[in-house]
């Protein structure tokens, strides 16, 4: 994110000296500023994609104020719903290997109570108890690694 208090001139100079732009975007949102740039040189075709590995090279992570730019190539909506699709379902498969089900303790232990116990043997990225029975306790423990969830097995 870019600074509110920062003028669509002075970010556009930002990336003038990388190369030709073709076109300049900036938009404000409630978290600051976010635009699009897009490099061009009808002479030669190879200039758009080396300005844009260059601006990445020179600015992404540039300190502005108390924000770090981000800067990356431009991904179309369709293709970063896909992307986050993706890696939402990779985050279920790993946690799938990196949690336990535990049962058999007292029915007034808390999500503190499981991660004072388990804990020891790694750090413990979330803990669901099961409340919907009256005569027994269960929780589902994850881990932050494989080996931590390995080793309270």
């Amino acid at each position: 994110m870019v600074p509110l208090d920062k003028t669509e001139d002075e970010i556009k100079a930002l990336f003038d000296p990388v190369g030709k732009i073709k076109s300049f975007f900036l938009k404000k949102s409630d978290k600051g500023q976010y635009g699009y740039v897009c490099y061009d040189d009808e002479t030669n075709k190879e200039h758009g994609p080396q300005a844009v590995n260059d601006c990445i090279d020179k600015l992404n992570g540039l300190e502005i104020g108390e924000n770090k730019m981000t800067v990356e190539k431009y991904i179309s909506k369709e293709k970063r719903e896909v992307m986050n699709f993706k890696n939402k379902i990779q985050s279920k498969q790993q946690m799938k290997h990196n949690s336990i089900y535990v049962t058999g303790f007292p029915l007034t232990w808390t999500e503190v109570n499981l991660k004072q116990v388990f804990g020891q043997f790694g750090e413990i990225t979330s803990v669901k108890v099961g409340n919907d029975s009256p005569i027994y306790a269960y929780a589902f423990i994850c881990f932050a690694t494989p080996e931590n969830c390995q080793n309270a097995r």
